[in-house]
């Protein structure tokens, strides 16, 4: 089967090596791995800071761009959930009369949860003995509230002892948090619950213990 995976902004430019084990993981459990022949965005960088005719044009040219991956109901795997959320939430308001929009708004799958549902047993067991604790990104447990569990279970196929993280905002929200003014508030909501929590459940489980996370800005 084919899948599209979407190069977001954030791992295309900081951290390819993500994407590109995103694409060995899908291939190794035997999916056709492409991508989008144009430079894409779902615009979010823009109409978070009010341009929204500009975020619209930006997502009216993804939109042409996917259109025969749309058309042939081509699942779109992505490693960065605000961008996914886009377009489970923003892109049917902004194109409301768009069959195309209404497509990849349920076509929409992250790494996880795709696997999960369609090749759970594709994910090798290799890491036996680690541990990790999983936070999820804001996006998602607003748009997906089973992924957390979902990714977690995913997770837990790998050998992994997991345990999911009930905790709020990690602070940066977006890059809110990369902004002088805001830096003191970012910090306070950072400390008020995922820090402590953190803390806790690592100091419990040991120096190895890792944090899973499948925000850039939730990691960074």
């Amino acid at each position: 089967q084919l899948v599209l995976l979407w190069p977001d902004t954030f791992n295309d430019h900081f951290f390819p090596k993500i994407l590109h084990a995103a694409a060995d993981v899908l291939d190794a459990a035997g999916f056709v791995v492409d991508i989008p022949r144009a430079r894409v965005c779902c615009g979010r960088p823009v109409y978070d800071f009010g341009m929204i005719d500009r975020g619209r044009r930006l997502l009216a040219h993804t939109l042409d761009v996917l259109g025969p991956y749309l058309d042939a109901r081509v699942p779109v795997v992505f490693a960065e959930p605000s961008c996914m959320a886009v377009f489970l939430d923003e892109l049917p308001a902004l194109f409301p009369k768009s069959e195309r929009a209404k497509v990849l708004s349920q076509s929409c799958y992250t790494l996880a949860e795709f696997l999960e549902q369609r090749a759970p047993h594709a994910i090798p067991r290799s890491l036996d003995g680690e541990t990790a604790l999983v936070h999820g990104h804001c996006h998602e447990k607003a748009l997906k509230k089973k992924n957390l569990e979902i990714t977690a279970k995913a997770l837990q196929r790998t050998g992994l002892d997991v345990e999911a993280l009930q905790t709020g905002c990690c602070g940066l929200a977006g890059s809110f948090g990369f902004e002088r003014d805001k830096y003191d508030v970012s910090m306070t909501v950072f400390d008020g619950d995922l820090a402590p929590k953190l803390r806790e459940k690592a100091g419990a489980r040991g120096e190895r213990a890792l944090v899973v996370a499948d925000g850039f800005s939730c990691r960074e």
